[in-house]
C-alpha cells in the first residue's frame, strides 16, 4: 500500500472516531495542523474540517498562515467552520476575506480547482452577515467579477448573499441607495440568466430551467426588496414604477403564467411569495401610489390559490417565519385606505371570511396568538357581507 494512503487512511479512522464520541475531546493543534496539510484525500479534508470545533488553541491566522490548502476557496470553508464556534473570530476574517476580494476579483474566476469554487467564498460571507458583520455595497460589486456565466452555483450563492446583505440593512436607507446606485445596473439578468424557452415548451432543457427559474426568483426577489427602501427625494416614484413594470415584464418573458407573472413566479416557494406579496402591495400602494393595481395583484394571488381562506390559516399557525410573512403581508394589504372601494367583491368575501375564521379560533382558544391587529379591520368590509358569516365555524 501507498505510504501516504496508509496514513491518509489512519488518520481518517481516527479522527472519525473522534466525531462519534459522545464526549467532548480536545484534539491539539500541533497534531490537526500535521494530519490536515499531509492530507491528499478530500474525504479526510472533510473530516478534519468537522474536528475544527474541538481543535484546542485555534485561532484564524493558523488558518489564513499555516494551513496548505489547494486554493482560497478550501481556506474559506475552512474559516466559516471556524467562525460557526469562535464567533469573536468574525473581525479576523472579514478582514481577510475582505482582502481577497478587493485585491484583483477577476483572478478568482482564473481558480481551477476540482473540489472547490467560489461559492465557498460567497458562502463565508453570509455566514460573517449572520454574525453581524456589516457587508459593504463595493464588496458586492466587487465579486460580480469572481465568477462568470457557467457557473450557476456561484451565482446561486451570490444572489443569497445580496439577499441576507439586503435584509441586514433593510432600515438603512443610505446603504440600500448605494447598493441599487452600484449594483443594479451592473447586475442584469439578461446577461446572467438564459431566458431561451421554458421548461414547458423545451423538456429537454427542464434542469438548467429549474435552475434559472430560482436565480430569476432570487434576483427579482432583491430588485424588488430594493426598490421599497429607495428615497424617494432622489428617487421619483416614476422611475420606481417603471422599474417594477420592467420586472414584471421579464418575469412575464420568461415563464408561462396564469395569474400574475409574479404570483406565478413565486407560487412553488411560500416565503419567497409572501416577501413578493407585501413587497409588491407597498410599492404599488403606497409608494406608486396605483392602489388598484395592488388590488389586482392580491386578486390574481387570491385566484391562484382557489379562494381557499385554509392556505392563510396555515401560514399564520406555521414556524415563526412563514408566520411573520404572513402578518406582513395582510397588514399592508388591509391598511391600503380604499379596499372598501377599489377591491373586488370575491376578494371582499375571501377576506371576510378569512378574519371571521380566526375569529372564531381565537375565540375558541384554538389560534396560536391573539390575533387583534387584523380582527380590526373586520370593520372595511361590508358589514352586511360580515353579519352573514359571524355564524360560521371553521
Amino acid at each position: 500500500m501507498n505510504p501516504t494512503m496508509n496514513l491518509n487512511l489512519q488518520a481518517m479512522l481516527r479522527y472519525s472516531e473522534l466525531l462519534l464520541e459522545p464526549e467532548v475531546k480536545k484534539i491539539q493543534l500541533n497534531d490537526w495542523l500535521d494530519s490536515y496539510n499531509i492530507a491528499k484525500d478530500g474525504h479526510l479534508k472533510h473530516i478534519l474540517k468537522k474536528c475544527l470545533p474541538r481543535v484546542d488553541s485555534l485561532e484564524p491566522t493558523i488558518i489564513i498562515n499555516s494551513v496548505e490548502t489547494d486554493c482560497i476557496y478550501e481556506r474559506c470553508d475552512l474559516l466559516l467552520e471556524l467562525l460557526k464556534s469562535q464567533e469573536s473570530a468574525k473581525e479576523l476574517i472579514f478582514e481577510w476575506l475582505t482582502e481577497q476580494i478587493i485585491n484583483d476579483p477577476s483572478i478568482l474566476i482564473k481558480i481551477d480547482c476540482p473540489n472547490h469554487c467560489v461559492c465557498s467564498l460567497n458562502t463565508l460571507g453570509i455566514g460573517l452577515i449572520g454574525k453581524g458583520i456589516k457587508w459593504p455595497t463595493h464588496l458586492s460589486v466587487k465579486l460580480l467579477k469572481s465568477f462568470n456565466n457557467q457557473q450557476r452555483c456561484a451565482l446561486n450563492t451570490y444572489l443569497d448573499l445580496l439577499t441576507v446583505s439586503i435584509e441586514s440593512n433593510i432600515d438603512n436607507y443610505y446603504y440600500i441607495e448605494q447598493l441599487f446606485t452600484e449594483l443594479i445596473g451592473k447586475l442584469k439578468p439578461a446577461d446572467y440568466i438564459n431566458l431561451d424557452g421554458t421548461i414547458d415548451d423545451k423538456p429537454e432543457i427542464i434542469f438548467n430551467g429549474i435552475s434559472d427559474c430560482l436565480l430569476l426568483r432570487k434576483f427579482l426577489l432583491n430588485h424588488l426588496m430594493v426598490l421599497t427602501r429607495l428615497d424617494l427625494n432622489i428617487f421619483l416614484v416614476d422611475c420606481v414604477d417603471q422599474q417594477l413594470m420592467a420586472i414584471e415584464e421579464l418575469a412575464s418573458n420568461s415563464i408561462h403564467w396564469s395569474f400574475h407573472p409574479l404570483v406565478d413566479l413565486y407560487l412553488e416557494n411560500d416565503s419567497m411569495l409572501l416577501k413578493c406579496l407585501y413587497t409588491v402591495v407597498e410599492l404599488q400602494g403606497f409608494i406608486i401610489r396605483n392602489e388598484l393595481a395592488a388590488h389586482q395583484f392580491v386578486e390574481s394571488f387570491v385566484d391562484s390559490v382557489n379562494h381557499d381562506t385554509g392556505i392563510i390559516i396555515d401560514w399564520l399557525s406555521s414556524d415563526s417565519e412563514i408566520a411573520d410573512l404572513t402578518l406582513r403581508f395582510l397588514l399592508i394589504y388591509l391598511k391600503l385606505p380604499n379596499i372598501q372601494t377599489k377591491t373586488s367583491p370575491l376578494v371582499k368575501i375571501f377576506f371576510t371570511q378569512l378574519l371571521t375564521r380566526i375569529e372564531n379560533l381565537w375565540r375558541n382558544k384554538l389560534f396560536p396568538y391573539n390575533p387583534s391587529a387584523l380582527l380590526k379591520y373586520q370593520e372595511k368590509f361590508n358589514s352586511d357581507q360580515t353579519n352573514n358569516l359571524n355564524g360560521e365555524n371553521n
